[in-house]
């Protein structure tokens, strides 16, 4: 049952996060207080969330986020497969994964004049690379529903992402099964990373698409300071041949473990989805190879 010191939220937002989806398997670790409190720190900081609630009132007022910038606005849905068998405690709620539930929400936020509408959801098995016929399935149902993009989560490893295009019978999608670990303490192979998703959307007229779909790759350094373990996220085609960042050689070595195995995944079953690396001071983005459709 974790929790974590309200500097990990003050560090998030002084290093550009603006907003939190906070309902996930440990939504209730720490029980109504616990769910409450996270509330109160986010808003506190400044930060926007959705997901997790004070209350029936609250999830009414708060359960769809929309940003808006340069004209575009964007929806935002969160929620999870469950919460470790431990019930959320009333008046609290946290989202959960309910076709009914979720259909309403969605039906709700189609009326808002939304140009993308996105759920970041929480499913999945741990530590299996290839998405499960659950998560397959709520995601045919999201879509279904017209919900634009799909970022998953849980699963502790990456899973594959694909981007459809627009055609006759259904606008352009996009889902990350899985981002993999951000921040984690978990050390073993295909673990100790994850990645960042890049979407950059485009208004061209009444009509908005995404203009670009890639990932950043990230890898978790674990190093020993003092009497404590810092953990630093390191986007790895910045780091892969920084041999003088490094102070151990195995470290290095490890992190080019992490990028093989993911590139190889990736260039296997994404679709239409490529890879943005450092490159001569500045990100550059790969174009996915041509087995994607």
């Amino acid at each position: 049952q974790f929790s974590s010191p309200d500097a990990l939220g003050e560090a998030c937002k002084n290093n550009g996060i603006d907003a939190f989806v906070l309902s996930n398997n440990h939504s209730c670790d720490r029980g109504k207080d616990g769910i409450i409190r996270t509330i109160e720190t986010t808003e506190k900081i400044g930060l926007l969330h959705t997901g997790t609630f004070r209350d029936k009132a609250d999830r009414d007022s708060l359960n769809l986020l929309v940003l808006e910038k340069n004209n575009i606005k964007v929806g935002i849905l969160n929620y999870t497969y469950g919460t470790n068998g431990l019930p959320y405690p009333a008046p609290t709620i946290v989202n959960m994964i309910d076709t009914a539930l979720m259909a309403k929400d969605i039906d709700s936020a189609h009326t808002k004049m939304l140009d993308k509408l996105i759920v970041f959801i929480h499913w999945g098995a741990e530590y299996q690379s290839q998405p499960n016929t659950y998560q397959k399935n709520i995601a045919e149902f999201l879509f279904n529903k017209k919900v634009d993009i799909v970022i998953g989560s849980h699963p502790h490893v990456l899973q594959k992402m694909i981007y459809l295009p627009k055609n006759e019978t259904s606008n352009e999608s996009f889902i990350a099964y899985s981002l993999g670990n951000y921040v984690s303490n978990q050390r073993d192979r295909r673990k100790d990373g994850g990645c960042m998703v890049k979407l950059v959307l485009n208004k061209n007229g009444d009509d908005v698409y995404l203009k670009e779909k890639g990932y950043i790759l990230t890898w978790v350094h674990k190093t020993l300071n003092g009497n404590k373990y810092d953990y630093r996220i390191l986007p790895c085609s910045k780091y892969q041949n920084d041999s003088t960042y490094f102070t151990k050689k195995e470290e290095m070595e490890k992190m080019n473990i992490f990028i093989k195995d993911s590139r190889e995944l990736f260039n296997k079953y994404n679709e239409n989805v490529g890879e943005y690396i450092y490159l001569n001071e500045r990100w550059k983005y790969i174009k996915p190879r041509s087995n994607d459709h």
